[in-house]
């Protein structure tokens, strides 16, 4: 893997990261077809990973608004569902798994809590926990899967607990990174084969609410993905941005949630990638969005990228 490590995230579901990620579950509140045609694109934000880790700002346009300097390596970020914080998971995680909170301006950790529970048992058992995705769900506990494990996990923010998530992954796949919820309630998963080479396609589920799991497709190799203007974006292992379809529908651009079609996933390059400024590609990205008040449109949120 390349030194340099992206995260990103957007506003519908966050804003930032190398891979793309979606803004707060549409549980927030319903977007109309009126509102999608207005509402505005976001800025993505990233986190790079290596010997000098930054928290990156993008426009739309892929232009750098910002940029500060990281603490520490984290495996993904993501925004709370209204979009005032910005937490990161330590990445690999042997020694704790740690939440933590992060300055958007400075890039500074403003609090930290250790993960206690079954996330942080798999840091005992397999040497690290390995944390390599994190969503927020409408109701503010984060959902995170591990590049170790075929299991998915949720944290309390506010004590670090974790638990069990109702639901894995099918036996042979470990996380690929996030979990956007879609507004008919399925919950998304990237996901990769364990021992799979650099390059290997992902695998993409929607996870129902009845806990039941069924595999859609499967894409380019991704490390990351994001929900936004009724499309499904994802952040490929070589650096390029891609557009997820169910091979009817046209996506719109990416700002606002809507509903991704049960049909077969296919994959099609929608851009080129966001770099941080003298960097190269990242084998692996993540993206988030910071979510915008229930009931609007939101951009996009950062997640990380190896």
């Amino acid at each position: 893997m390349l030194g340099a490590a992206v995260a990103l995230a957007l506003a519908v579901t966050a804003s930032g990261g190398a891979a793309v990620a979606a803004g707060p579950p549409t549980g927030s509140g319903q977007v109309t077809r009126a509102a999608l045609a207005e509402c505005p694109p976001g800025p993505v934000w990233a986190n790079t990973g290596g010997a000098d880790p930054q928290l990156v700002q993008y426009s739309p346009d892929e232009d750098v608004l910002s940029s500060a300097p990281l603490a520490r390596d984290y495996g993904d970020i993501a925004f709370s569902p209204d979009g005032s914080t910005l937490y990161g998971v330590n990445f690999p995680g042997a020694d704790m798994t740690t939440l933590c909170t992060i300055d958007t301006v400075t890039g500074a950790e403003t609090a930290s809590v250790p993960v206690t529970g079954p996330l942080d048992d798999l840091r005992v058992s397999q040497g690290n926990s390995a944390v390599n995705g994190l969503t927020a769900r409408a109701d503010g506990t984060l959902i995170d899967g591990s590049f170790v494990s075929e299991q998915i996990f949720l944290i309390d923010p506010a004590t670090g607990v974790s638990s069990l998530y109702p639901a894995s992954l099918p036996a042979g796949f470990v996380s690929a990174g996030d979990f956007p919820t879609l507004d008919d309630g399925d919950v998304l998963a990237f996901a990769t084969a364990a021992g799979s080479a650099a390059g290997d396609p992902s695998a993409v589920f929607r996870i129902h609410p009845d806990n039941t799991v069924t595999q859609i497709g499967t894409v380019p190799q991704v490390f990351g993905g994001a929900l936004s203007g009724g499309s499904v974006y994802g952040f490929v292992s070589n650096g390029d941005i891609s557009r997820l379809t169910d091979g009817r529908r046209r996506p719109r651009p990416p700002c606002c949630p809507s509903r991704w079609s049960r049909r077969p996933a296919t994959a099609s390059t929608a851009r080129r990638p966001f770099r941080t400024p003298g960097s190269a590609p990242s084998p692996r990205t993540r993206s988030r969005n910071r979510p915008r008040p229930p009931g609007r449109c939101t951009p996009a949120t950062p997640s990380r990228t190896r």
